[in-house]
């Protein structure tokens, strides 16, 4: 079974215990500009070493977490569940139960990370 974390400040630490990294976009241009943060998720392998989704997964997780919006958008408060192969088909048998923020492994059964 692997914990997912994720988090957009620069302090290690999740609901889980410590576990997130994040990085900030930094435009180029002037000193003042604000810096938009990019999420960062990971995961933790059996050996409790965290390694990082991709950008793209980290943005999908964001994305599905997301309150809907007017037009519905993002998988809001109350999914329960978010599918990693919508955004990266080498993930699609793992889920990640939002809850417990914990990923399964569906198409085993297995509580495995990848």
């Amino acid at each position: 079974m692997a914990i997912v974390s994720g988090s957009c400040a620069r302090v290690n630490g999740s609901r889980n215990g410590p576990s997130a990294s994040a990085a900030a976009a930094t435009p180029s241009g002037s000193a003042g500009q604000s810096q938009p943060m990019i999420a960062v998720w990971e995961w933790q392998d059996d050996l409790g070493y965290w390694r990082p989704y991709s950008g793209q997964v980290s943005a999908h997780i964001e994305r599905c977490l997301a309150p809907r919006g007017p037009r519905g958008g993002g998988g809001g408060p109350g999914s329960t569940s978010i599918c990693l192969g919508q955004s990266d088909p080498s993930l699609s048998p793992y889920l990640i139960d939002v809850p417990s923020l914990k990923q399964f492994r569906q198409d085993t059964g297995e509580d495995v990370s990848p």
